[in-house]
């Protein structure tokens, strides 16, 4: 994997956490307050959340000239579980003695101990000391069409999404308060984290246990959100659906100025005009 440079760190970030199976990765966390199933938005240059409209609500449609969202969905019953530490593919993981952990300035109170290595180009670790929450919606389709249905207008009444390449319409969210996350780009950089507990499976972990992250030269953030609220959360992964643009011609041809301006395709994407370019338009689930 090509490595970008620092400012766009939070793209390789959002690659290497893809295994997860939860969606897209921010690593500058967005609020809950203003990512959550239901809101349209996209991600700015500087990887922040920027956040369009609620598309459940129709008086905030209405108000951007957006078509309304038809269809029928529901939000599930939300989940809450404790997660270990999460790592790209290119970090490994090895338990190490209890002498070694005391080494790395692991309190002796703590049961198990690991080391966690780049071995890759870039590498990432997300650590969660509360307990995550899970929303989501049941079902992703009807937010697929009313995208796709406006993905025209949006381009047009948000210049800023073309610097983006699309837009996202966030249909589940994985939530936190208490996270810590570091990034590598120096091979062999590691980090020794201990656990109250013995951990076999990092899906699979008691509520009450707590991490501790040994001396290292890596440097940790712990994400803060703007304006905290009480009961707010951060929002690390969230699902959905992704339009993404591709400009593909400039328009010269005088009598494709009469042409609608969107047509759709037999491979399910379509193209819209703007500013006198084509874009090819398509549609992806997250």
């Amino acid at each position: 994997m090509t490595i970008k440079a620092e400012s766009f760190q939070f793209e390789d970030y959002a690659y290497g956490m893809r295994k997860s199976g939860f969606g897209h990765a921010l690593l500058s966390p967005a609020s809950d307050l203003d990512a959550y199933p239901g809101v349209c938005g996209f991600i700015d240059d500087r990887g922040d959340w920027q956040r369009i409209v609620d598309v459940t609500k129709p008086q905030e449609l209405k108000a951007f000239g957006l078509s309304p969202f038809v269809g029928r969905t529901w939000e599930k019953r939300r989940e809450s579980s404790k997660w270990g530490p999460r790592i790209t593919e290119t970090v490994s993981r090895v338990a190490i003695s209890t002498s070694a952990a005391t080494q790395a300035n692991i309190p002796a109170t703590f049961s198990s101990a690991h080391r966690y290595e780049l071995k890759g180009e870039f590498g990432a670790i997300l650590l969660c000391n509360d307990p995550v929450e899970k929303r989501s919606f049941g079902l992703k389709d009807p937010f697929s069409t009313w995208a796709n249905k406006n993905a025209k207008d949006l381009l047009r009444r948000f210049p800023d999404i073309k610097k983006s390449g699309g837009f996202y319409v966030i249909t589940s969210t994985i939530t936190a308060r208490d996270i810590r996350i570091t990034t590598w780009t120096t091979k062999g950089t590691s980090v020794v984290i201990g656990a109250s507990a013995e951990i076999d499976n990092v899906a699979k972990i008691d509520a009450s246990t707590e991490f501790y992250v040994g001396e290292t030269a890596t440097e940790w953030h712990e994400p803060q959100v703007e304006y905290f609220q009480e009961g707010e959360k951060k929002v690390l992964f969230f699902g959905g659906v992704y339009i993404k643009y591709s400009r593909l011609w400039p328009l010269r041809e005088k009598d494709q100025k009469k042409w609608s301006g969107y047509r759709g395709s037999d491979d399910g994407k379509v193209m819209i005009e703007e500013d006198n370019y084509a874009w090819d338009v398509e549609a992806c689930q997250i």
